[in-house]
């Protein structure tokens, strides 16, 4: 609320006193915008490069603002600014190559004195002072890097606007509202807010959390969220608290690990002959190839090498007696692990028949022969020639295996440096 004045009957008021009434509320009109900071545009009052012909002129869009003791600059129409001279008329051309300079344009608090009459005193006045503007410009010093003439409290900045040497035209490019003094300037990172009025930065701070809740923008990145660890690996393991982008970066290194297979639990899978108990990934692939293994590949006896290779459960056995055997001095026993049908594939690569026109190649268990077969129509010698033999065996248990040819003279093998296996398979 303003001050009063009292006027009374018949009182005979003076002109300082009219004028006091209107100044009275005057005053209390600006002090409300002061006493709430509200200073700044508005509205409006945007600068851009004038259009036609383009030079050294801009121009500016009607608008408000407040200055800082609460007067009201009002532009009611777009008007356009010669920056070729400031406010002062002097020139503002660069003058040295390599140099710039930084123009300011201001809008000043003014007021259009109208309606001329002539008074008591024969002294002219003006009996409409209505409230409007000056656009000023105000030139820094031209250097290489050149900076902004100072902020000025009774003026509105409406922009920069950077010249150099030799330039004509002012184009947006060259226009910055950096320091422009909006009604509403918050700074902040990432997101900053200038606006006119409270409730266009009302809009603006609804429309950033809107964007940020939706996750159209403004998304927390996993570097800055916290997170709690919760629960194990399945080997016991956990990921320890941090960020979520460290979590999710340990996650990652946690599977990309060579042990990453053992922390992925896996439930108890069920089957036949076969079934997967319960436990990891890891746990479950290396139960499910030694279940391969021991089905598919028992044993292979290896001449070459003079030793015994063998996979899953089956072991080779010392030799008891050579009976005969296939090759001097080295096992003829192998192992099976449990009872079942198994196929039995003798490949001898070279041999020497000896003479003999047809061989035999038994399997016993026992000292009894379970299975042979025999090769016949041999002519003569076959030094480097070979020679498979195939076989089908079933055992009742586990049993050791005892692999010769026939007992019968000139019927022996005679491999010396020569090569062959046995493979022995389980036939599911």
């Amino acid at each position: 609320m303003s001050g009063r004045l009292n006027y009374y009957y018949r009182q005979k008021v003076t002109e300082a006193e009219l004028d006091s009434g209107f100044a009275t509320l005057e005053v209390a009109d600006r002090a409300l915008a002061v006493d709430h900071a509200l200073w700044g545009v508005t509205n409006g009052l945007v600068v851009s490069q004038h259009s036609s012909p383009q030079n050294l002129t801009v121009d500016i869009t009607a608008g408000a603002a407040y200055d800082k003791i609460g007067q009201r600059v009002g532009v009611g129409s777009t008007q356009t600014l010669n920056c070729a001279v400031d406010e002062s008329a002097v020139s503002t051309t660069v003058a040295s190559p390599g140099n710039s300079k930084i123009l300011s344009v201001f809008a000043k608090f003014t007021r259009a004195l109208t309606d001329p009459r002539i008074d008591g005193n024969s002294i002219t006045v003006y009996f409409s002072e209505a409230e409007s503007f000056q656009l000023i410009v105000r030139q820094g010093a031209e250097a290489a890097s050149p900076s902004p003439p100072a902020l000025d409290g009774t003026h509105i900045l409406l922009c920069d606007i950077t010249i150099t040497f030799g330039q004509t035209q002012i184009v947006n490019a060259n226009i910055s509202t950096t320091r422009r003094e909006d009604l509403i300037v918050a700074s902040g990172s990432p997101r900053s807010l200038r606006n006119g009025t409270i409730k266009a930065a009302f809009a603006s701070l609804l429309g950033y959390y809107d964007n940020h809740v939706t996750a159209a923008a403004d998304r927390h990145a996993a570097s800055a969220i916290d997170g709690t660890a919760t629960g194990n690996w399945a080997d016991a393991t956990n990921v320890g608290a941090g960020t979520v982008q460290a979590m999710l970066s340990e996650i990652v290194s946690d599977l990309a690990a060579t042990t990453g297979d053992v922390k992925v639990g896996a439930p108890l899978r069920s089957g036949t002959p076969v079934s997967l108990s319960a436990g990891s990934v890891g746990s479950q692939l290396a139960a499910l190839l030694a279940a391969v293994n021991a089905q598919a590949v028992y044993a292979h006896y290896q001449f070459d090498s003079g030793t015994v290779n063998s996979n899953g459960t089956i072991a080779p056995v010392t030799v008891v007696t050579e009976n005969g055997g296939f090759t001097e001095g080295a096992t003829d026993e192998i192992q099976v692990p449990s009872a079942g049908t198994y196929s039995v594939v003798a490949e001898l690569t070279a041999v020497s028949t000896g003479g003999a026109t047809s061989f035999f190649f038994q399997a016993e268990i026992g000292g009894a022969a379970v299975a042979d077969t025999r090769s016949d129509g041999l002519a003569g010698e076959q030094a480097n020639g070979g020679m498979a033999f195939v076989m089908v065996i079933t055992t009742p248990s586990s049993q050791r295996l005892r692999f010769k040819n026939s007992a019968a003279a000139g019927h022996n093998f005679q491999f010396g440096s020569r090569t062959g296996r046995i493979v022995i398979r389980r036939i599911l």
